[in-house]
């Protein structure tokens, strides 16, 4: 089920696909939206989600590659260059996509106007002396996840279910939205999620703090760092405070009984704190 090849074609190939989705943050309660936010269009100053390999509809790598954390930056850098060649660029990403939209900020400073990091400081500090047995944790994962097959559901429903068990914290209603888009109904008439399973194993670069600090010094454009006050996230990375301290033009919200799904269990709280951030760029 898995849809292969895809990235490797051009990057104004990815990008067409990328402006046939347009048009998110609608305000039925979708993966990509809250009920606060208003429709886009494609134009290039409007707001265009951009779903990272290998989620959504997005397609899988083919065999014997990896989902290579670098590769989101060429991504991203894919995706301004095509809808915003000639303009500064805010990027909001949550977690990894924050993590991501970070390092891209540090790497071209001059192309982004603001910045929005949803819990996305990175995962736990590692050590030089911790990366041999980090490598062998992918090889494993690697494996393991390979020889799995996707879980089927017999029902969106029950997809949804298994959501909320994972995140009490998340309304049915918006659990059932992201089921309906998470998943693809199979030949078998079962249902499982679009994304690689691949991508559950561990990634094989390890974390190296005073890398990303390296890359967060850089940022000269303003960020909004927002933070859910009952994330796991504060248990993992008890330095976020000093991660934010490296970067120069910093503010912080940290939004109550949120955890680290703050888009889908606290939607217009988030929305709220980045119209409020965007309010004060500069043009």
């Amino acid at each position: 089920m898995g849809r292969v090849g895809s990235w490797r074609e051009p990057a104004e190939c990815r990008c067409a696909r990328a402006r046939e989705r347009c048009g998110a943050f609608d305000p039925s309660p979708s993966p990509t939206s809250s009920s606060t936010a208003r429709s886009h269009s494609c134009h290039p100053s409007a707001a265009h989600p951009l779903t990272p390999r290998p989620h959504g509809l997005s397609s899988w790598i083919g065999a014997g590659a990896y989902y290579h954390f670098p590769d989101y930056l060429l991504d991203i850098d894919a995706v301004v260059r095509e809808l915003a060649p000639h303009e500064r660029v805010v990027l909001v990403g949550h977690s990894m996509g924050g993590m991501a939209s970070g390092l891209f900020a540090g790497t071209f400073p001059e192309r982004v106007r603001g910045y929005v990091s949803v819990e996305g400081l990175g995962p736990g500090a590692m050590r030089f002396d911790d990366a041999p047995d980090h490598f062998a944790e992918w090889i494993r994962t690697n494996r393991e996840q390979l020889a799995k097959q996707p879980r089927p559901y017999a029902t969106v429903a029950e997809a949804a279910t298994q959501l909320r068990y994972a995140n009490p914290r998340l309304a049915e209603a918006r659990s059932i939205a992201l089921a309906t888009h998470g998943t693809e109904r199979g030949a078998d008439g079962l249902y499982r999620w679009r994304f690689d399973p691949l991508h559950k194993s561990r990634t094989p670069q390890p974390f190296y703090v005073d890398q990303a600090r390296a890359f967060w010094r850089r940022i000269t454009a303003p960020v909004l760092v927002v933070i859910g006050k009952a994330s796991w996230v504060l248990d993992v990375v008890p330095d976020w405070r000093e991660r934010v301290a490296a970067i120069a033009d910093t503010r912080v919200v940290e939004i109550e009984d949120a955890g680290h799904m703050i888009h889908h269990e606290r939607p217009d709280e988030l929305a709220t704190a980045i119209e409020e951030f965007l309010a004060t760029l500069p043009g």
